[in-house]
């Protein structure tokens, strides 16, 4: 009996693909102050109170305006390595990517940037999952994940507690 082969998960947005920096250079065009080098949270530091969204130089409105627009992935690099990492362990893993989109023009737009960037190499995943809405659900069965929102790993932390 062959050894089960244990679960990755992939967010996107700031993990695989460089959309915070396509963000940055994109709102930078009209508020040439911002920077990524400011933003402390996930939500652009809008827990954290008014001083910290006012180190942003730029309305917050202004930010989730442009991380919903589809065409932050046509300026989205891919993560370095990113794909040396799973042609390397693609025996090893059972790789998943997951990822929100607020639209289902910004999911296709990820599905679209997927293929550019990995062609072929999607058949190393055992699943691709993109879901539209604001609630991004933890999934099961899952031994890494790979996120950079503290919230959604606080998810997967209630899920397995230990």
């Amino acid at each position: 009996m062959g050894k089960t082969k244990k679960t990755c998960v992939f967010d996107m947005d700031g993990v695989i693909a460089g959309t915070h920096y396509a963000l940055e250079n994109k709102i930078k065009q009209k508020y040439p102050k911002f920077s990524l080098n400011n933003v402390h949270t996930y939500n652009f530091n809008k827990e954290l109170g008014k001083e910290y969204i006012d180190l942003l130089q730029v309305p917050t409105e202004e930010i989730f305006k442009e991380f919903r627009n589809e065409e932050i992935f046509e300026e989205a690099k891919i993560a370095p390595y990113f794909i040396d990492f799973i042609e390397k362990n693609k025996d090893k893993y059972n790789f998943v990517i997951h990822s929100l989109a607020f639209s289902d023009k910004v999911a296709q737009s990820k599905k679209i940037w997927l293929q550019k960037q990995l062609g072929n190499k999607l058949n190393y995943f055992s699943n691709i999952i993109i879901v539209v809405g604001n609630n991004k659900p933890a999934l099961d069965n899952v031994d890494y994940i790979f996120e950079d929102s503290l919230k959604q790993l606080q998810k997967y932390n209630e899920n397995y507690p230990n």
